[in-house]
């Protein structure tokens, strides 16, 4: 392992004391405040400015704070080989690039479990090979806000590359896409939302919004009929300035029949769209509604 520079200032407080009790044989338990400031590896791999573990022994609960000013993700095949393999093998696969900044987090951890969190990351120019369901990207800009239960992530990405094997046979490149997804949950249903206010390159634009609902319970006359586990998918959006010769790029290879898309794919030879617009809503177990 070798590391070019390495600095930093390391704390550790005892934070206060437990109450004494038969357990401990009257011995008191603490807690303690680990903390490091100004942490800064090989100059431009990583910049933390604080990190603090507040450990409360007694309950195994750790509270984790901290604020990483930027960490670049290239470079860290050293450090990863030395500490975890599947971590160095996954990221010899990845090859990934880019920066992530103002990485700001609180963790609580019990019993080696996470109960809670909040997490803000901004991603800028991110790029990484296709991993397990990760697809392969380039150039993905974004702000991530997550907690628990709610979550956004905002994306404003120019030359944006995507590789959605084997949903999609051919990439796409993308001049712009201005988009936020997010997400909810509330007892056990689950809400994404997706607001696309730009997707452009030199043969589509579209703008439009998409929501997606599980768990929903169906209702009748007000009462619940039954809790359906099947997705409601609803989908609104307008597109203009549309070359077909590009329409097999984006037909998807899981929803058509082979001879249905093998058609389509050789379909369209040639035509201008000016403008148009999509409308979907149904729940995904009854696609392609033909009894609707």
């Amino acid at each position: 392992l070798k590391i070019d520079s390495l600095s930093s200032f390391f704390k550790l407080d005892e934070n206060k004391h437990f109450l004494k009790s038969s357990r401990n044989s009257g011995q008191q338990l603490k807690n303690w405040l680990i903390s490091l400031y100004h942490l800064e590896v090989n100059k431009n791999l990583i910049k933390l400015p604080y990190l603090h573990v507040n450990i409360l022994k007694k309950a195994s609960k750790f509270n984790i704070k901290s604020y990483i000013e930027k960490i670049n993700l290239s470079g860290w095949e050293d450090i990863l080989n030395f500490t975890n393999k599947k971590w160095y093998q996954a990221y010899l696969k990845m090859q990934a690039q880019g920066t992530l900044n103002n990485v700001s987090s609180h963790i609580i951890v019990e019993n080696s479990h996470i109960v809670d969190y909040q997490v803000n990351i901004k991603a800028n120019k991110l790029s990484a090979n296709a991993w397990k369901q990760l697809p392969k990207f380039s150039n993905l800009s974004a702000q991530l806000w997550a907690d628990k239960s709610n979550g956004l992530i905002d994306i404003n990405s120019s030359n944006l590359g995507l590789e959605l094997k084997p949903e999609f046979k051919h990439p796409w490149q993308l001049e712009k896409l201005l988009a936020q997804i997010s997400w909810q949950t509330i007892a056990s249903q689950k809400w994404i939302n997706i607001d696309v206010n730009t997707i452009r390159n030199s043969h589509l634009k579209i703008n439009g919004n998409a929501q997606l609902w599980s768990n929903l319970p169906q209702i009748s006359d007000k009462q619940v009929l039954e809790v359906n586990k099947s997705p409601l998918l609803l989908i609104s959006a307008n597109f203009s300035d549309v070359d077909a010769s590009h329409v097999p790029t984006y037909l998807p290879t899981t929803v058509f029949g082979k001879g249905l898309y093998d058609w389509l794919n050789k379909a369209f030879i040639s035509a201008q769209v000016p403008d148009g617009g999509v409308i979907f809503s149904g729940r995904l177990n009854k696609f392609p509604y033909s009894k609707s």
